[in-house]
């Protein structure tokens, strides 16, 4: 009967265990959504350093999905940036272009005297027959690329 306790008791610690780090791993990273008009625009130029994804939807708008997922960084901390808008990325319009870029030290920040380093991760969905570049003019459209 004393196995059969100890038995139990370690069944149910393992799965208490098992909890708590799929609940861990659950909060691995902190997707930021933002959306930007583009009924007009024929071309869309990204300046954005990270690995890049571009998909082709049926929207009008320009929707960027940044995933900020933390390498030796604290992920309260993240989402705290996030909140205030840290990751966001900006956007400009001049005549029939929109330009999408992102903060240039984005990757890293000082907490507590200590660097705080993340991986950003951006899929990009623009509508259909709207041409995506980079800054030097490469086509972007269905590549993933690690840009800069």
């Amino acid at each position: 009967m004393k196995i059969l306790v100890h038995t139990m008791l370690f069944i149910c610690l393992g799965v208490f265990v098992q909890a708590q780090t799929t609940h861990q791993t659950v909060q691995t990273k902190k997707y930021v959504l933002q959306t930007f008009p583009a009924e007009d625009v024929s071309t869309i130029v990204l300046n954005i350093e990270g690995q890049v994804t571009v998909q082709v939807w049926e929207q009008t708008s320009v929707c960027v999905e940044t995933s900020v997922i933390p390498q030796t960084a604290n992920f309260n901390i993240i989402k705290l940036l996030a909140k205030d808008g840290y990751y966001d990325v900006k956007s400009s319009n001049t005549d029939y272009n929109l330009m999408v870029s992102n903060r240039p030290a984005s990757k890293f920040f000082t907490y507590k005297g200590k660097r705080q380093t993340v991986c950003m991760e951006y899929k990009v969905y623009v509508p259909e027959g709207t041409q995506v570049t980079d800054t030097s003019g490469r086509n972007l459209v269905e590549q993933t690329i690690a840009a800069k």
